[in-house]
């Protein structure tokens, strides 16, 4: 068991700080537990519905189960992430190219490799990528 949990807290050293890891689970060290600076939501916005490149700039806005509202920018990988305290369940949106892409569906976790994630999490869905 011990082993287990080193082994999950490695995984959690920053290796290109605010850029790492694209289309990973953000939440999985960036939590209460993961050993890194916990966020409320955090993802990536790809180019492309299968993935690949992130796309830098595109403006994704997260909306809580009260009205309030959080505008990111992606940085260059395609990653957002916050640490504004949010209620949920919350709406998403992307903002790019001067179009706006909405997930249909509320978001009950802050972590976009719920839904979006690796095989591992079930049948993933496509990532939500701009216009």
């Amino acid at each position: 068991m011990t082993r287990l949990v080193l082994l999950a807290l490695c995984a959690c050293i920053p290796d290109n700080g605010p850029l790492m890891r694209p289309g990973e689970d953000c939440l999985f060290c960036h939590s209460s537990t993961g050993g890194a600076t916990p966020w409320i939501a955090a993802g990536t916005v790809f180019r492309q519905a299968d993935g690949g490149q992130g796309f830098e700039g595109a403006r994704v806005r997260l909306t809580d189960a009260n009205g309030f509202s959080v505008a990111l920018r992606t940085n260059e990988a395609g990653n957002f992430y916050t640490r504004e305290a949010l209620r949920f369940p919350l709406t998403a949106c992307i903002d790019a190219n001067g179009a706006t892409v909405c997930q249909q569906s509320p978001l009950t976790a802050g972590s976009c490799n719920t839904c979006h994630g690796e095989a591992i999490f079930g049948a993933p869905q496509p990532p939500l990528t701009p216009p």
